[in-house]
């Protein structure tokens, strides 16, 4: 581990099907810690992870990339999606 190496803020942006769902899935990090947001919701979705935590940001945006692909191939309405996503997320966050 290099104590001096500073963190480079590195952003992801999955809009591949966002004309088919209306939802954009977005991964942050930075020196802070990490999120995952999920754009085009009713309500803002976000979940933020603790610095040290990046792989669980990183596997959760992964997973709902997943979702978002399976859920836009089957040709699901935008609730029933949002709804998955948002159980999906909400069920990450840190207590």
């Amino acid at each position: 581990m290099n104590l001096f190496k500073k963190q480079q803020p590195m952003e992801r942006r999955y809009t591949e099907e966002e004309g088919k769902t209306g939802f954009v899935v977005a991964y942050q990090e930075n020196a802070q810690g990490s999120s995952v947001t999920l754009e085009g919701a009713a309500a803002p979705l976000k979940t933020s992870f603790a610095p040290g935590r990046e792989d669980s940001a990183r596997i959760l945006y992964q997973e709902a990339l997943e979702m978002l692909k399976a859920r836009a191939e089957r040709g699901m309405d935008h609730a029933a999606i949002e709804r998955d996503l948002r159980e999906l997320i909400e069920g990450a966050r840190e207590d």
